[in-house]
């Protein structure tokens, strides 16, 4: 842990000082962000791909970094856009806000200290806030991509339950829950029946990325998904 803390920290540092724009450092940053994940994940004994699961599952194993969490995929999700957007044009103060979401999660997950040189760019400054904007007033979103963080189809007897439910993880709503409950069809003779969520939800692997379409919010319900799946790896 010493040695990738001291590898990662080392990076920051460098890239912060070059001379490259802020658009390609933020770039940068990211990469190493997700080297450091892969390394984390190489050592915990699963194998899940893409930075977003990935940091999910290290998150939810560690509940110190998960309270930086917003910040953190704050700082992908510009990273992400500062990768694919030219030009973007990336403020000095946006990738300082980022390395600062970045060294604290470094910190936390490589549990070392981070050095004085990092916080000097960061300390004692009013830094911009990474945090996603929730949607307000928006009924209806087409497609929003989730991680699966697990699936609980059965009590702790192991009795299968009438209900599955999806434990998610979005970057626009942070954690939340989506139930699925068993449907009751009368089958059509001749006809094959038919799959549904509830038949395949706990075959669902944890971590998995996937896609929800048409999602909606109410009042009442903070959240509710209609529709399918339209994916899972």
């Amino acid at each position: 842990m010493e040695e990738l803390a001291g590898y990662i920290f080392e990076r920051i540092l460098t890239i912060h000082s070059s001379e490259s724009g802020n658009d390609e450092k933020l770039r940068l940053l990211r990469i190493t962000a997700e080297e450091m994940l892969k390394k984390l994940i190489a050592g915990s004994g699963v194998r899940i791909s893409g930075i977003i699961p990935m940091a999910v599952f290290l998150f939810d194993k560690n509940l110190d970094a998960k309270r930086f969490e917003d910040e953190f995929f704050g700082f992908i999700r510009l990273g992400n856009k500062a990768s694919h957007s030219f030009p973007l044009a990336v403020s000095n103060d946006e990738v300082d806000s980022c390395i600062s979401a970045f060294a604290k999660i470094a910190s936390l997950l490589t549990k070392s200290p981070i050095p004085a040189e990092i916080k000097a760019i960061y300390e004692e400054r009013s830094l911009l806030s990474l945090k996603h904007k929730t949607l307000i007033n928006k009924e209806i979103v087409e497609f929003i991509s989730v991680t699966i963080k697990r699936t609980v189809w059965q009590d702790k007897t192991g009795v299968r339950l009438n209900y599955i439910d999806l434990v998610c993880y979005a970057e626009e709503f942070g954690d939340f829950t989506v139930r699925i409950y068993k449907a009751t069809r009368q089958p059509v003779e001749g006809q094959p029946s038919i799959k549904t969520l509830y038949d395949w939800g706990q075959f669902i692997p944890n971590f998995s990325k996937v896609n929800f379409l048409i999602f909606s919010r109410t009042l009442r319900t903070r959240n509710i998904f209609h529709s399918i799946l339209q994916k899972h790896l």
